[in-house]
C-alpha cells in the first residue's frame, strides 16, 4: 500500500516499534467516525449488531459493531481482548462472552437514547437476556441472513424426518419467506400468510397473497425493486 503510494515502507522492526501509534490514531478517527453518524442518526431508528472474533474457537480478540440499519454506518463499537504475555486486556472469561460483554456496553452507552426503536441481531439468547435484564423495552428482530439459514436448517431436518416427502418445496417456501420479509404489514398478518401456506398447496387459495386485487403481481422491496410472487 505504501509503495502504491510512493512511499518507502518502513523496516520489519521498526513498523513494529511504531505499531501503537498507528493503532491507537486508527481508534481515534473510528470513535469520531461513530460519534459523527450517531449524532446524525434519525428517529426510529433499529440497531443492528454483530460480533467477529480474530479466530474461530479461543479467540483472544473480538469487535462487536452497532449499526444504524437506516443509513448503515457503523454508530458503536466494543472490542474486547484477553490478556496474554504481550497485552494486558479488558476481558476474562469464555471467547463466545465476548459479543455479549460488548452488547452490555453498548446498552450503557444508549439506553435512554429515544431515537432508538428496536433491535436486530442473530438470535442469540445472550444478547436479548441483556436488553430484557436492562429492562430496556424495545423491539427484537432476527437478521434476515441467520433467519433463512434457520428455515434451510429447520426444513431440511423435517424433511428427512418424512423421507424427503417435501422434495422441491424448500426454494420456494423460502422465496415465500423473504416475500413476507419485505411485505409491508404487521408482524401478525406476515405469520397468518406464512401459516396459510399449507392452504396454498392444498388448492385452497381463498387466503392467499396472490388472489388478493392489491397483491396479484407485484409488491415493492425495501430497495425500490419489485418482487413477482414465487407459488407453482
Amino acid at each position: 500500500m505504501l509503495a502504491w503510494n510512493s512511499i518507502t515502507p518502513p523496516s520489519k522492526s521498526t513498523y513494529y516499534r511504531n505499531l501503537h501509534r498507528v493503532e491507537n490514531a486508527i481508534c481515534r478517527m473510528a470513535e469520531e467516525s461513530c460519534k459523527h453518524y450517531w449524532d446524525a442518526m434519525d428517529h426510529n431508528t433499529i440497531i443492528a449488531f454483530d460480533g467477529s472474533w480474530s479466530q474461530r474457537r479461543n479467540a483472544f480478540h473480538c469487535i462487536t459493531d452497532f449499526i444504524d440499519t437506516k443509513n448503515r454506518k457503523i454508530v458503536y463499537f466494543s472490542i474486547k481482548e484477553k490478556n496474554n504475555h504481550k497485552l494486558f486486556g479488558n476481558f476474562a472469561g469464555a471467547s463466545n462472552g465476548m459479543e455479549v460483554s460488548g452488547v452490555k456496553d453498548f446498552v450503557k452507552y444508549a439506553k435512554y437514547d429515544k431515537r432508538i426503536s428496536g433491535f436486530c441481531h442473530d438470535r442469540d439468547a445472550k444478547s436479548s437476556n441483556v436488553f430484557a435484564n436492562s429492562q430496556w423495552n424495545i423491539p427484537e428482530y432476527i437478521d434476515k441472513n441467520h433467519m433463512t439459514k434457520s428455515f434451510d436448517k429447520i426444513f431440511k431436518e423435517v424433511n428427512s424426518k418424512y423421507q424427503r416427502k417435501l422434495f422441491g418445496l424448500r426454494a420456494r417456501l423460502r422465496n415465500y419467506l423473504n416475500v413476507l420479509y419485505y411485505l409491508d404489514e404487521s408482524v401478525d398478518e406476515k405469520k397468518k400468510h406464512w401459516m396459510n401456506s399449507l392452504n396454498h398447496y392444498c388448492g385452497d387459495h381463498s387466503e392467499c397473497l396472490h388472489s388478493r386485487e392489491d397483491n396479484k403481481s407485484k409488491i415493492k422491496s425495501k430497495k425500490k425493486k419489485t418482487r413477482e410472487f414465487v407459488w407453482d
